[in-house]
């Protein structure tokens, strides 16, 4: 035989043998083989395909550099470190906003706290008599809780009619982090009360007079032989009324005790607003003059 050189018919691979093969020059179906070693597998660095998370095992994978399809993988435990991320609801009048901390991956709350919906305004004082000047009550809010939420929540507007007799509005509008929506409640200011000068005696009556008040649509008189003004008998009179008679009362035998007492009111938008009563002054009905 006039043998040739080996030349590889299979390559080796990572796991198997591989065949080398040389021809007689002379007769080329006379042939021979050996194997070739396999080559074993190159592989390369550790590379992690599925991250680990807070509570699961990730993987991490590496591939022959001779054959990309044969792979390697192991696990990466789980790093038991929470991303955790505070999201904000705000509260508003009749719906309670909440503080929640929160991992991002697994859904595990770290904390949870409840912000309570605001729901009413306490003024200071929720009824003023006129003076000409504007008021201002202090406001206060409490939450559903009763607890009082901060000022630095929000702001206090008042209507700019705040002056005149009449129902004015003052509205809480909230701001920042926590809080959303308004909240809103009244007080009134209400005319000023007038000042009996008089009560005199009258035959089977009474006479009243009292300092005339300005800013008013007019006045309501009482008058009772009862101190609480049970049963009183009630006149309505103009704003230029200053004195009222009042006649045809019971005198008993001789004469006949009455209290009497006045109020004014002023009627704003189809609605009447009273005065406190003035100080009850007294004066008899007579039967006979003197």
């Amino acid at each position: 035989h006039d043998w040739g050189d080996w030349e590889v018919t299979t390559p080796a691979a990572c796991e198997e043998e591989g065949v080398e093969t040389r021809t007689c020059a002379n007769n080329s179906s006379h042939t021979k083989t050996r194997s070739i070693d396999a080559t074993g597998h190159d592989w390369g660095e550790w590379k992690v395909t599925t991250p680990a998370t807070c509570t699961e095992d990730g993987v991490e994978t590496r591939t022959c550099a001779n054959n990309s399809s044969h792979t390697k993988t192991r696990s990466i435990a789980a790093t038991g470190k929470h991303t955790y991320k505070t999201t904000i609801t705000k509260a508003k009048p009749g719906k309670d906003g909440s503080i929640v901390s929160k991992c991002t991956v697994c859904g595990k709350v770290e904390s949870k706290t409840a912000i309570s919906a605001p729901q009413k305004i306490v003024l200071s004082k929720t009824a003023y008599t006129y003076s000409g000047k504007a008021k201002n009550p202090t406001v206060t809010v409490k939450d559903a809780a009763g607890k009082t939420i901060s000022s630095s929540n929000y702001t206090v507007s008042y209507a700019t009619t705040r002056k005149s007799i009449g129902t004015h509005k003052v509205t809480v509008t909230f701001k920042g982090s926590k809080y959303e929506g308004s909240l809103s409640t009244s007080f009134v200011i209400n005319p000023k009360a007038p000042s009996i000068k008089s009560a005199s005696n009258l035959v089977k009556g009474v006479k009243v007079t009292w300092k005339p008040v300005s800013n008013i649509s007019g006045y309501e008189l009482q008058v009772s032989t009862s101190k609480s003004f049970k049963n009183a008998k009630k006149f309505s009179l103009p704003k230029s009324a200053t004195s009222k008679k009042i006649t045809g009362l019971s005198t008993g035998t001789t004469s006949k005790k009455y209290y009497v007492r006045v109020r004014t009111y002023k009627t704003v938008n189809g609605k009447k607003y009273y005065s406190e009563w003035s100080a009850v002054k007294t004066a008899y009905a007579v039967k006979y003059s003197r």
